[in-house]
This record gives C-alpha cells, sequence and structure tokens, in this order.
C-alpha cells in the first residue's frame, strides 16, 4: 500500500546512525504524520479507526520496519548488546521483570500459609476446576503438568472459556477463580455460574471485583508488585496451585505416595535461577548470552552475530518449536506470547500427538525450502525440560524419547537441516522446568526486541477489552428480568446492588453488568432512580 511503500522508500534513504536515531525515539516522535501527509494517502481513512489511530500502533509499525534494516547493517550481536536500543523499545522495562519469578513463589507461599493459619486448612475436595485466562492460567497448567510429570495423577482441570461450556462442577469439586486484575469478565461469569454449584470456592486476584467478594468467599489477594501484565505474575498461580493440590492431597502415585509441596524445594534452586538471569541479562554480551543467540536462531536460523548478506534480515523465518507432550504447558506458554508479544507467526508441535498430522506440513515445506532457492521459511527448535527423568514410567519415557529423537535423525540429520537444542540441565525436575520456562521468557524477550516490537503491550486486545465490555450477554438480560418482573423500578443503583435475587445470582458480575445497561441506554436514571427504558424493555422481552 501507498503509505507503508513511502514509509519505507524513506527509511532506506537514510544512514546507520539515522535509523538508529529513529528507532530509538519515543512513541509519540513515530506518528505515521510525522514523516509522510496522510491526506494524500488512500489509506487516510484507514488510519481514523480506534485502533489503527494510537500513537502506539503507529510507533510500533514504524519500529517494526526499522528494526530489520539496522539488523542487516550491524548484525544481532551489536543490535542486542546496544542498551539504548534494548531500552527504547523495551520501553515498558520487560526485561528486569523477568527476574520476578522466584521472589513470586516465596512470597506467594507466604501469603498462601497466612491464609490457612488465619482461617483453616483448606475444606476437603476430591478435585480442582481453576478458572483462568492466559497469564493466568499459565500457572495452573505447569504447576498440574510439574505434579503429573513427576508420575503423580491429579483431578485438576484447567478451564480457558465461558461457564456455560463446561458442566462438570459438584459438591466434591474446588473452584478456583483466577484473575490477576479481579475484573476479567469471562472469570467473574465463571465464579457466578460455579457458586450456584458449590460452596467450595476461593478467589485469586488482586482485587477488582472478585475482592469486593472477600467478606463473603475466601479470597486470596496476590501481592502487589510492579508488574503490568498477568504474564509477568506466573510464580504468583504457580506456588498457588503447588500449594493447593499439595495442601489438598489429592496427587499420588500408584504407590500411594501423596505430592507435597514445600517451599525449600524453590529456595534450594535459587542460585541456578540466579545464575540464568545473569547469563541472560541485557548487559551480557551476545556472544556469553544464550537468550540472544536462541532469538536469533528462532528468527534467522543462525546463532552468529554476524551481519551475513546470506541472511534475509528483512524475512525473519517462522520458527517451529518441537516439544514433547509432558512439556505442554511450557509451550503453551511460549504460543501465547508469540502471539501476544512477539507479534510472528510460529508452529508448536508436540510429541507424540502433532507427529501425527502436522509433522507431514512441517516435513513438506522442510523439503521446499531445501530445495527451493532463496531464503528459508522456517527454523527448527526443539525444546525440551527432560520431563521424565522424575517419573516411575521408564517405560513412556524411553518410548517418547526414542519417536523424538527418531523423527529429527529422518526429519533434519537425514537431509542436512540445522536444528537448535535447547535442553536445560538440573537435579529436579522442578529445576529444569523452571530454568526452561526462565530461558524461553528471556528468549522471547530477545525475539520481541530483534523486531522491533515491544514485548509488553498489546494494543489490539485492550481495545477489544473496552468493544467487548458493551455487549450485553444473556447474564444482563436475566439480571434487567429480576428487576423488572418483581416491579422493583424505579429502584437506587446501590438498591438494585443490594437485592437479594441479584446478589445471589450474579455475587461477582452484578456491578459490571449494571453499569453496562446504564451505560448503553437500558437503564435510564432521573436523580438517583434508575428506571427500564424503552431498549430495556425490548431487550428483556
Amino acid at each position: 500500500m501507498a503509505l507503508m511503500s513511502e514509509l519505507k522508500k524513506q527509511m532506506q534513504s537514510k544512514n546507520l546512525d539515522e535509523l538508529i536515531e529513529l528507532l530509538c525515539k519515543p512513541d509519540e516522535d513515530l506518528r505515521f504524520s510525522q514523516f509522510v501527509d496522510l491526506s494524500s494517502m488512500p489509506e487516510a481513512p484507514l488510519l481514523k479507526t480506534e485502533f489503527t489511530g494510537r500513537p502506539l500502533m503507529h510507533a510500533k509499525l514504524v519500529r517494526r520496519m526499522i528494526a530489520p534494516m539496522v539488523l542487516e547493517k550491524i548484525g544481532p550481536a551489536r543490535f542486542l548488546d546496544d542498551s539504548r536500543i534494548l531500552k527504547a523499545v523495551d520501553n515498558q522495562a520487560m526485561l528486569p521483570r523477568i527476574t520476578y519469578l522466584y521472589p513470586q513463589m516465596v512470597d506467594m507461599n507466604k501469603v498462601m500459609t497466612e491464609f490457612v493459619a488465619a482461617r483453616g486448612p483448606l475444606p476437603p475436595a476430591k478435585r480442582i476446576l481453576a478458572f483462568g485466562l492466559g497469564g493466568s492460567a499459565s500457572g495452573p497448567l505447569l504447576a498440574r503438568e510439574i505434579i503429573q510429570n513427576q508420575g503423580y495423577s491429579v483431578p485438576f482441570d484447567i478451564h480457558t472459556s465461558y461457564p456455560e461450556r463446561f458442566h462438570g462442577i459438584d459438591a466434591d469439586t474446588m473452584v478456583v477463580a483466577c484473575s490477576y486484575s479481579g475484573n476479567t469478565e469471562e472469570i467473574l461469569h465463571a465464579f457466578d455460574y460455579a457458586q450456584r454449584r458449590t460452596k467450595n470456592l476461593l478467589m485469586l486476584a488482586r482485587g477488582g471485583e472478585l475482592g469486593k467478594l472477600r467478606d463473603e468467599y475466601p479470597f486470596i489477594e496476590i501481592p502487589e508488585s510492579d508488574i503490568v501484565m498477568p504474564r509477568e505474575s506466573i510464580g504468583y498461580w504457580l506456588t498457588a496451585f503447588l500449594f493447593i493440590v499439595s495442601s489438598l492431597g489429592i496427587a499420588k502415585r500408584d504407590d500411594g505416595t501423596i505430592f507435597r509441596f514445600d517451599i525449600s524445594e524453590v529456595e534450594a534452586i535459587q542460585p541456578q535461577l540466579d545464575e540464568i538471569d545473569k547469563a541472560c541479562a541485557g548487559e551480557t554480551p551476545f556472544a556469553e548470552n544464550p537468550a540472544k543467540q536462541y532469538a536469533t536462531y528462532f528468527l534467522y536460523g543462525t546463532s552468529s552475530g554476524e551481519p551475513s548478506p546470506e541472511i534475509g534480515w528483512q524475512h525473519p523465518r517462522e520458527p517451529v518449536f518441537l516439544l514433547d507432550g509432558a512439556d505442554r504447558a511450557i509451550g503453551k506458554r511460549l504460543a501465547n506470547q508469540f502471539g501476544e508479544t512477539v507479534e510472528h507467526p510460529m508452529t508448536l508441535l508436540m510429541f507424540a500427538e502433532d507427529a501425527h498430522n502436522e509433522i507431514e506440513s512441517a516435513a513438506t515445506i522442510m523439503l521446499e525450502d531445501q530445495l527451493y532457492e532463496g531464503p528459508r521459511r522456517r527454523s527448527y527448535i526443539l525444546i525440551s525440560g527432560r520431563p521424565y527423568e522424575a517419573s516411575n514410567a521408564k517405560h513412556e519415557e524411553n518410548r517418547a524419547v526414542q519417536r523424538i529423537e527418531a523423527t529429527l535423525d529422518v526429519l533434519f540429520n537425514q537431509h542436512g537441516v540445522d536444528f537448535l537444542r535447547i535442553e536445560t540441565e538440573g537435579s529436579s525436575l522442578l529445576e529444569r522446568k523452571l530454568s526452561l520456562l526462565k530461558l524461553l521468557d528471556y528468549s522471547r524477550f530477545y525475539t520481541s526486541i530483534l523486531l522491533g516490537t515491544n514485548p509488553l503491550w498489546i494494543v489490539f486486545m485492550d481495545m477489544m477489552k473496552k468493544v467487548t465490555a458493551k455487549i450485553p450477554g444473556t447474564a444482563d438480560r436475566e439480571l434487567l428480568r429480576l428487576l423488572a418482573e418483581d416491579g422493583k423500578f424505579p429502584i437506587s443503583k446501590e438498591d438494585a446492588l443490594a437485592d437479594e435475587e441479584v446478589k445471589n445470582s450474579f455475587p461477582a458480575l452484578r456491578r459490571t453488568i449494571l453499569d453496562r445497561l446504564i451505560n448503553q441506554g437500558y437503564l435510564t436514571a432521573e436523580g438517583e432512580m434508575l428506571s427500564l427504558s424503552d431498549k430495556g424493555k425490548e431487550f428483556v422481552g
């Protein structure tokens, strides 16, 4: 399109110093209008939407155009070792917060211990059902995986959608609602859905709407910190669920051994986690920094930091990550972060499930890459936390490893295709999992930087949360009917929130719903009193 072509022409005319200067400018100085006359561009109407009109989007697209140009001239080593570039692209300081994993786990263990000391043991349950999305779901997924990888069977489900799609809550189920903000709409829906079916409820959040229910339902407050996005809080969620499963005693091996969690296991591996932080820090040079090298391989199929003309710097590859199914939670987190913060396509292949289907397309594209001229389209990475070494199922371990190695040999070795191995060391499964988690978080961060992408902000989803918050649903209609059918209008907002039927049916959602009904014109306000509008009457039916 004309706009991006004109921008690219301008950028290509600049020298290296000018490009770096532009790359390092603040977001507000990278608006499209500062480079071209938008009124003369056919794309001008497109740039007037709420999404495309945001300065953050302009800055993101400009940096993503400039970054490969700079990379082509100086190579990834100078690019990633340049503190000015790192600070400019990571202008919300995501990098230092990757170090928070260990302190988060220690702090959350203290919170959980104090919660049990104050309220008594968690109520008995035979099964856990956690509701969470994105970063709030990563922790419980990883906790379950760590427990299962050690040979324990644990009745523990994680649900990541609206609750109406799930039917399986009974009196023996402990439902845990996870929302960092405490305001995630899907989780508020889930809580209201669950509280009608069981009294065994637990809330994990910083505050928000869930926090307002702390006097009525068990509430565990996530410790205060300077993190910005829920994906930064995995240490809190992971520890909470290791603690919960351990306290309930519901994870067992065939020999009757019950899983128990002790924070001393985490404390014992702190030195190893600190070593990873040191090795992957921004000030650690490329030649000594595995995460910087891995990020370069993800996008360009090389771990060299030099600006080789043979590398298609303007055409980053799609990384294909191969993982054992026992590392699924690690893979899920990586996929989420690639979509959310790297903003670059990737493929995740899990053994043995995906070896039966997606591996076919991987093999075909691999062969095409080898036979055609031009830059390769994909790079291949094997990721392993060596999940089976603590398991009592040695026959499964051997078979899984055999299948992976055989696939790598036939697919890559026999066809002369390079691939990268990322395998973590450690004497315990917990050490290997947490080490892999950290190493991939750092690698993902540097991948974002290579692309010129801010590794924190999610512009489109922030906007869509506001859009979807305006859309009334079934719960809105039900709440409105509760008030309308009993002739409770006109009614004050405070009385509507305190109405017993409303409160019992929608303990978590009622404030959100009522505000939406008012803002969207289903309820009209006359002074302090609310009345049902014509639009509201039509909506109720």
